[in-house]
């Protein structure tokens, strides 16, 4: 987006979440290969779950919050990137209620499929240099 529609406003955003990403594979990462004995499995389980669903939560609010700034800006982007915003919304309420956090498994492949199709199609203008 910043190269093909000089849009920046969501750089930030985009680098928290490869952080909390970061933060969440890596520590249940360390957690399955860290040795563990019997008196402190539970305590392991236990950092695991915290970690998970703080994580959860997080991904829930900087994905409305990218939502919210697409929306912003609805008038000037391309019907794909709209509906990116209005599924961004939708998946970030289900990431922010632990309930229906399963339906991210259906939303996130349909989120890249319509992220792959724009990014992916020629560019509709000629550059001129």
């Amino acid at each position: 987006m910043h190269d093909q529609l000089n849009f920046k406003s969501i750089d930030i955003l985009l680098w928290i979440m490869i952080g909390i990403s970061v933060v969440f594979f890596g520590s249940l990462f360390l957690l399955d290969v860290l040795p563990v004995n019997a008196d402190s499995n539970e305590l392991m389980v236990s950092i695991g779950y915290a970690i998970s669903l703080g994580c959860m939560i997080l991904f829930g609010l900087v994905d409305i919050m990218i939502a919210i700034i697409l929306l912003r800006h609805f008038g000037e982007l391309p019907n794909l990137l709209k509906a990116i915003a209005i599924l961004s919304l939708v998946q970030g309420i289900f990431e922010l209620s632990i309930i229906l956090n399963f339906f991210v498994l259906f939303s996130f492949p349909v989120y890249l499929i319509i992220l792959a199709i724009y990014f992916l199609r020629k560019p509709q203008m000629i550059e001129v240099v």
